[in-house]
């Protein structure tokens, strides 16, 4: 499926559309989002399997949060259980999105200890807090290339993942061919993704001067306004989402 490419002030737009679906139950979208955003953490809990189920499940919710999308596009009623509804479509795919995410953040954690990032991956990754200031600064000065490879590596699989869950769904694509899709998709549409992200940022800044109040509206609003830039990207036509 190819994408097309739009222009820059389609960044904004995305956020007015995502915005106009977030209008149509935005209580319901709180609660979903909500949902959405502690059901992984307090899985990620769970000793031993926690952390690599919950990361498993994330493009399973997200995928019935797009469909929610969807439902409330075509004019039907949003539901709790569209939290649930990847598990019935294309579970599996969604899943391997999942696994495929694991094996990158592996892959990144051993690139960036190859360039001399160990100290630094070992203070990320640490539940403890790093008591020595001094130890902790060290170890993120001594490791400025592995800064650089850390954040090309997250912003590669960021862009590969942003439409994956939906090119899987309604387009019926596999999990590889959807990341593949997906980031081709955000390299011919930069313009638009920086002024989408900037948005976001703003946001994000506003909702510090409200205590973080503005999250329950912001979380919701950037999955809405993704689904949104997905129907305009790749001109999705609505279809049943294949089964």
């Amino acid at each position: 499926m190819e994408a097309r490419k739009v222009e820059p002030a389609h960044g904004r737009l995305w956020i007015k559309q995502g915005w106009e679906i977030f209008k149509k139950a935005p209580v319901l979208w709180v609660v979903l989002s909500a949902l959405f955003a502690t059901g992984p953490t307090l899985i990620s809990n769970i000793p031993v399997i926690g952390e690599p189920l919950a990361t498993l499940l994330v493009p399973v919710l997200l995928g019935g949060l797009m469909l929610g999308c969807q439902a409330l596009e075509r004019g039907e009623h949003l539901m709790l259980g569209h939290l649930f509804a990847g598990f019935h479509q294309r579970a599996q795919q969604l899943i391997a999105l999942g696994g495929i995410g694991m094996v990158w953040a592996v892959l990144t954690e051993l690139l960036m200890r190859l360039v001399g990032g160990a100290a630094l991956v070992e203070t990320m990754s640490s539940t403890q807090p790093e008591q020595d200031p001094t130890a902790m600064l060290n170890a993120i000065t001594d490791a400025s290339g592995a800064w650089v490879l850390g954040g090309v590596m997250i912003c590669a699989y960021l862009m590969a993942s942003m439409f994956a869950p939906m090119l899987v769904l309604f387009d019926g694509m596999g999990p590889i061919d959807a990341l593949k899709t997906s980031f081709k998709a955000c390299m011919k549409n930069i313009g638009p993704l920086f002024v989408y992200g900037l948005v976001i940022v703003l946001l994000a800044l506003l909702t510090i001067m409200t205590m973080g109040l503005g999250l329950v509206i912001l979380l919701p609003l950037s999955q809405t306004s993704a689904y949104a830039a997905y129907r305009d990207i790749f001109k999705a036509q609505g279809g049943n989402p294949t089964t």
